[in-house]
């Protein structure tokens, strides 16, 4: 429908445009071709009025070429004149003839007699003949007859002009209407893409993305035209395989092995590197007491860039498997991972409550008397989930305070990290290649679930939960938390 009234506005506009150009066509045609002839008309009179008045009184030959040069003139405008509205403006054609007339009548009775009494040598008479003022009269009067035509002219043009102006408004007008109700059917039409193309390509962009970032759970939702539900199909497919891979990869001991390779790692750390450069900084220390100031000053440098070279390994041994998740247990470890990631280098003790890099931190570990303990690989995914939170509420909160809590639920365990810091809004959820989304991911292949939530300066809520045996991989409309789960209580706006 819009489209056939852009058709009709574009119809009307194309009239006007037609109308607006025969207005010019005819002011270029007839009306300023009049104009230039009656004022030609005009010259050529004068200029036979002044040739005779020139011969009467100097009975000189030579006025007589302007009279003649004027007459010619006079009749090529008056044939001018009549081409230009005899057909177009006979109203105005009319207006010539008393011009016409005139110039006839002022020759027939005066300007021929005077050249005529000249040429016979009769200069009194001729002067008489002037004197009479016969002639000056009848000529006046053709000059009126002239202006008027003149004026008649300009106002005619005048009119043309300002019906030109009309038109090209009214053209503007209807242009600027079909240009609106061009623009009108361009909206609908791309709204109707949009409904048919676009948004199901944004979803799919928007689902995958996600899968992309580590969330395997998120199903591809088919829709659209036949080309974007075939990229949905591979897609999905896709999915499905990955996280079937992960799945298979904790259930075949991957993870496992992983966990065990990483305190192979930190052990050899301590004993090996660690140890030579604890040598190295002994052998430095005491050779710095044998030598001058000069020299002892730069092994001072030497010794304190081995120290910090000890510090970054101990931390690294840290994260890839602390000690204590072995020795000491899960408590104690994350206790140290609090002390580790909030430390300020001021000596403040660990504990609960203890203020670190002016973040008052809270560990909350209730294992209680499970009936099925936890597992090695549950403890460890327990350790590594938490630490991946907790380093984020370093990197990117800004909070003032942070609650860590593990507790067992009888065939599982619940763990919390809360914090009170930025938040982030539902347009932000932080994902990635890394960090969180791997979270989700080993969750998800040890048959449990991964949550994050926030609200923009409420902080945020990491919430996990693990099955005490991680033996049955969840499926993927399970790894979300269960209805009953209320994240918004958990916020640090409310009580915790």
């Amino acid at each position: 429908m819009l489209l056939v009234v852009a058709v009709l506005i574009e119809v009307f506009s194309l009239r006007a445009y037609v109308a607006a150009g025969r207005v010019q066509d005819t002011r270029t045609r007839h009306l300023i071709p009049a104009l230039a002839a009656a004022n030609s008309l005009m010259q050529a009179a004068i200029d036979q009025e002044t040739g005779i008045r020139g011969y009467v009184i100097t009975a000189d030959p030579v006025f007589l070429e302007p009279y003649a040069e004027g007459r010619q003139q006079e009749a090529d405008a008056l044939a001018e004149l009549d081409a230009a509205l005899r057909d177009r403006y006979p109203e105005l054609r009319a207006l010539v003839d008393p011009v016409a007339f005139g110039l006839v009548r002022w020759r027939d009775s005066v300007a021929d007699s005077e050249v005529a009494l000249v040429d016979e040598g009769r200069l009194e008479a001729a002067a008489d003949l002037v004197a009479t003022g016969r002639g000056r009269l009848i000529f006046d009067a053709v000059r009126d007859d002239l202006d008027a035509l003149t004026a008649a002219i300009e106002a005619e043009r005048a009119a043309t002009r300002d019906e030109l102006v009309r038109r090209t408004d009214q053209q503007f007008v209807v242009a600027q209407a079909a240009a609106l109700a061009v623009l009108a059917v361009g909206v609908a039409v791309f709204s109707i893409a949009r409904r048919r193309v676009t948004a199901p390509l944004d979803r799919l962009v928007h689902e995958a993305t996600s899968v992309a970032s580590g969330r395997l759970d998120t199903p591809i939702t088919p829709g659209g035209a036949a080309e974007i539900r075939t990229v949905s199909d591979a897609v999905e497919r896709m999915r499905l395989q990955l996280l079937g891979e992960v799945r298979q990869a904790f259930a075949s001991g991957m993870v496992q092995a992983e966990g065990a390779e990483r305190a192979r790692l930190a052990g050899e750390l301590h004993d090996d590197p660690i140890q030579v450069l604890v040598s190295a900084q002994w052998q430095l220390e005491s050779l710095a007491l044998r030598v001058g100031d000069e020299e002892r000053a730069v092994l001072g440098r030497i010794t304190a860039s081995i120290v910090e070279v000890q510090s970054r390994l101990r931390t690294l041994m840290f994260r890839l498997h602390p000690p204590a998740l072995d020795d000491e247990g899960l408590q104690t470890a994350l206790d140290d991972l609090i002390a580790d990631t909030f430390d300020d280098g001021s000596g403040a003790g660990s504990g609960r409550g203890a203020a670190r890099s002016g973040v008052a931190t809270h560990l909350e570990v209730d294992l209680g008397e499970p009936s099925t303990p936890l597992s090695e690989a549950t403890t460890t995914l327990v350790f590594r989930i938490a630490a991946e939170a907790i380093r984020n509420v370093r990197k990117h909160a800004r909070a003032g305070e942070v609650t860590v809590s593990v507790r067992h639920t009888g065939d599982g365990v619940q763990v919390r990290v809360i914090d009170d810091g930025v938040g982030f809004g539902p347009d932000a959820l932080p994902s990635g290649p890394h960090g969180n989304s791997i979270s989700r991911a080993l969750a998800a292949a040890a048959g449990g679930w991964w949550h994050v939530a926030g609200r923009p300066g409420h902080g945020t809520i990491v919430s996990c939960w693990l099955p005490a045996l991680p033996e049955r991989p969840r499926s993927g409309a399970d790894v979300d938390p269960p209805d009953g789960f209320d994240v918004d209580a958990a916020l640090p706006h409310a009580d915790v």
